[in-house]
């Protein structure tokens, strides 16, 4: 086995718990730091992180794509609001040195962030992630919510396919009138009724099955040496960031 292999393996070995729990602590970390040199370190850390985890950089970007087009509206909203010191300076286009500072702190924090959520969260399957959730007494509602979503709405969405193509197949244009208008509310309705129905089916399906409202895995996660490596070395991780972001 090669040592990449091997540390895939063993990043995926660890209880998905523990994953949870760490990436709910630095989130709220990050979100809540302002001092811009431990984001940068947040930031080389979480790029570790997807190393460690095995994700492809080249696919990891790509997925940040929608997240730092949303940071480029703060980037062209706040140097217009935010007065100050001139830090850069281009024509008539200035930058405050405020504005500047935040942009900077919250592109940083929404890739760390989202690179955080990649590694720890991203990289279990879900239904290792739902049995995780629900071990750590996350409301059994959300749960199922979270599990029967992510599972349906791909097949809502092949539905919609489905509608899209026989309206075409029946000679269907869209265009700015009445019968359009029409047409994508009955779309719409169709969706929700077979929704519905689907949803009415799982649910018989599962109280066939003797479903009580609890998941139960065939491989239950139990502490291990393992997972006290990992835990103890994300508190020392933990610890440098408090200590540079001066909370102790």
């Amino acid at each position: 086995m090669s040592s990449e292999e091997t540390h895939l393996n063993l990043w995926n070995k660890i209880d998905p718990r523990i994953k949870i729990i760490w990436a709910v602590i630095f989130s709220f970390y990050i979100a809540a730091q302002k001092d811009i040199f431990t984001l940068c370190l947040s930031l080389f850390f979480a790029l570790i992180s997807i190393g460690l985890a095995g994700l492809s950089i080249k696919d990891t970007l790509k997925k940040l794509k929608p997240v730092n087009a949303f940071v480029l509206f703060f980037w062209l909203i706040l140097p217009f609001t935010i007065y100050g010191p001139t830090f850069i300076q281009i024509g008539w286009f200035k930058i405050s040195k405020p504005a500047f500072s935040l942009c900077l702190m919250l592109s940083i924090k929404a890739n760390t962030l989202m690179l955080l959520f990649f590694s720890f969260i991203l990289s279990l399957p879900i239904s290792t992630l739902g049995y995780a959730l629900q071990e750590l007494k996350v409301s059994g509602k959300l749960v199922y919510l979270f599990l029967f979503a992510y599972r349906y709405l791909f097949l809502l969405k092949e539905e919609k396919d489905k509608l899209f193509r026989s309206l075409k197949v029946k000679g269907f244009k869209p265009k700015t009138n009445l019968f359009t208008y029409k047409t994508y509310a009955y779309l719409v309705g169709l969706i929700i009724l077979r929704a519905y129905d689907k949803g009415d089916r799982v649910h018989k399906a599962l109280v066939l099955r003797g479903f009580k409202g609890k998941f139960y895995s065939l491989y239950p996660y139990k502490l291990g040496l393992k997972d006290i490596y990992f835990s103890f070395i994300n508190l020392v991780i933990f610890t440098l960031l408090l200590w540079q972001g001066r909370y102790l």
